[in-house]
């Protein structure tokens, strides 16, 4: 749904964004630069959504479109509030570091999702030190890996358990 909903959106407003020389800003995710733990299928669709994102600005900078990629952390929404009533998720979170592993309040997203629109902004992101993951991916990544691996045998028993109780 992560792809195939950003991916239709924007086909289907495609024609208006040329017209009116638009703005696009497509939600991608934190996930997109470092997945962790218990999220590959959302971390891998939000690294296709991230490259599609940023295929598209190239794409579209001659029809005169701007398209912004967002990159978010954990916000206190409803899907995070499934984690958190999720001790398997919970135990996945616990292995990440300690700035990635908050939950942050929805009114600095939101804040920064409007001055991104704003401004036209490529890369819009909240909290900050996104940018330094985003620009760091490469390192920070494989160093956080040893973590996560030793997490999985008890993020998968609790998983199983859950899954026993339903």
């Amino acid at each position: 749904m992560n792809v195939l909903g950003t991916f239709r959106t924007v086909q289907s407003s495609l024609s208006h964004l040329m017209e009116s020389e638009g703005y696009v800003l497509i939600v991608a995710s934190g996930f997109a630069a470092a997945p962790g733990p218990y999220t590959s299928a959302y971390a891998a669709s939000k690294a296709a959504v991230e490259s599609f994102g940023r295929s598209l600005r190239i794409e579209l900078a001659h029809h005169g479109v701007g398209v912004g990629v967002a990159y978010y952390s954990f916000l206190d929404t409803p899907m995070v509030d499934a984690i958190e009533s999720d001790p398997a998720g919970m135990r996945a979170r616990a292995a990440m570091p300690a700035p990635v592993r908050k939950t942050f309040p929805l009114e600095g997203a939101v804040a920064a999702t409007v001055d991104g629109i704003a401004r036209r902004s490529d890369r819009v992101m909240y909290p900050k030190f996104l940018r330094w993951q985003l620009l760091l991916r490469g390192l920070f990544g494989p160093r956080s890996e040893g973590q996560w691996r030793a997490a999985m045998p008890e993020v998968e028993q609790l998983e199983a358990d859950a899954r026993q109780e339903r």
